[in-house]
């Protein structure tokens, strides 16, 4: 049998009895990052220690799973990131809770963060 890459009502099928990709649902690539976070959702409430698994300019994947419903807001933080980012709980998962970024611009600002972090740079939370 052959097989081939065909073009069809905008996304890419392959030949014979290969399914479809699954397309990309994420507005933004997500990176890995592993590195802690602190979540909290109260302002005033003790923090909660978690690893952010992977991370993109419009939200984060934290493990391992907090309690709250969908669209609860909670606030994150890491040391030596200055301020807390608001976010909205998007998804629960197995693998962890997905957040959505409410403030998008801090947000990219934590992501970059992160990203940097995680690829040994310094981490500069003025880069966008």
């Amino acid at each position: 049998m052959m097989w081939s890459n065909v073009w069809k009502s905008g996304i890419w099928w392959r030949g014979g009895d290969a399914s479809p990709p699954d397309r990309e649902r994420r507005r933004s690539p997500r990176r890995m990052v592993r590195l802690p976070v602190s979540v909290t959702r109260y302002r005033d409430e003790p923090h909660r220690q978690c690893l952010a698994v992977d991370v993109s300019h419009t939200g984060i994947l934290i493990a391992p799973n907090i309690y709250g419903s969908v669209r609860e807001q909670v606030f994150l933080g890491t040391d030596g990131f200055n301020g807390r980012v608001s976010a909205l709980i998007a998804d629960q998962r197995p693998e962890g809770t997905a957040l959505a970024f409410a403030d998008v611009e801090e947000g990219r600002r934590l992501a970059n963060w992160l990203t940097a972090r995680a690829e040994g740079r310094t981490g500069n939370p003025q880069m966008s």
